[in-house]
């Protein structure tokens, strides 16, 4: 029995060596209305060809990015942001309702890959594009890492994801370092009952409706979103 056990731990502790980390810059930027959102932090992604999770960092900076979009933002530590099954395509995260966390199975790109390359990290990456509710982005992977992921939802390329880009300018992922982790993957999201996306996007329509029309006091403030990399809900 125990000689079992010594070599289950073994395993283990392979599979965990096997796990990558990607750290990323990320930027969104989406102030076209009040219904965007600005912020640039950083992502790192944790991950293996079966499964992976995220974790968000905001950066203590000032960045200016027009002549009247001044943004500040304090830094924070790293929270976890999601969970995801590579191999099925499903996304666990948190949402606004506290009741309940996002189980997001209908989210598949459908990539188209072209002929450009170029070298990110010294990796050979080559270029895709596609579209993710709302956007269309170019992306560029390495086969060098045989991973089917990338950050936040970007997933289901022949390798890992290194560069995402929007074609509005909004949004952008680029990996800044590569390193293998023996740190562990684990889903924290099955503490709640899962909701799907379709019913996320609704029920945030509602929520959205009823903030839009809501009358703050004088001192106090409030914001909204519809989009920050995914459109909620289409609007009318």
């Amino acid at each position: 029995m125990l000689k079992y056990l010594c070599i289950l731990l073994f395993l283990n502790i392979i599979s965990a060596q096997n796990n990558y980390c990607i750290e990323y810059d990320h930027l969104l930027h989406d102030t076209r209305d009040k219904y965007g959102v600005s912020w640039k932090v950083y992502n790192k992604l944790v991950t293996n060809e079966n499964e992976s999770i995220t974790y968000v960092r905001s950066v203590d900076t000032t960045f200016i990015l027009g002549e009247n979009d001044i943004i500040e933002q304090q830094a924070s530590n790293y929270s976890q942001s999601d969970y995801k099954n590579v191999k099925k395509q499903i996304s666990f995260s948190r949402t606004i309702f506290p009741k309940y966390n996002l189980s997001d199975s209908i989210y598949k790109i459908n990539w188209e890959i072209k002929g450009e390359s170029k070298k990110i990290l010294g990796y050979t990456c080559q270029l895709a594009r596609g579209s993710l509710r709302g956007r269309t982005y170019s992306a560029y992977f390495t086969t060098e890492i045989p991973i089917k992921n990338g950050p936040q939802k970007f997933d289901g390329l022949p390798g890992l994801i290194l560069e995402v880009v929007s074609d509005d300018k909004c949004v952008f992922f680029q990996a800044k370092s590569i390193t293998q982790t023996s740190e562990k993957i684990e889903n924290i999201y099955l503490d709640k009952p899962l909701i799907s996306w379709n019913t996320f996007s609704k029920s945030y329509k509602k929520f959205f409706d009823k903030m839009e029309n809501y009358k703050p006091s004088e001192d106090e403030t409030y914001s909204i979103q519809n989009r920050t990399v995914e459109y909620y809900f289409e609007s009318n």
